[in-house]
């Protein structure tokens, strides 16, 4: 997890129904070395969704 990864996380957890973090990074709780940014998302109640999910979301067709 880089310094940008731990401010975006930060910033959203302020108001976690208000944001969605979208990321390409994948789950790795059991990692044992970085840290990943679903995981952060997840212990601060965050939405987090991967980019396929995004468009999905928004109705985009690629």
């Amino acid at each position: 997890m880089d310094k940008a990864d731990i401010y975006l996380a930060s910033f959203a957890s302020v108001n976690p129904a208000e944001w969605t973090i979208v990321s390409m990074e994948r789950s790795a709780p059991n990692s044992p070395g970085e840290i990943k940014l679903p995981d952060v998302c997840m212990q601060y109640n965050v939405k987090c969704i991967q980019l396929e999910e995004m468009f999905r979301e928004l109705g985009e067709t690629y």
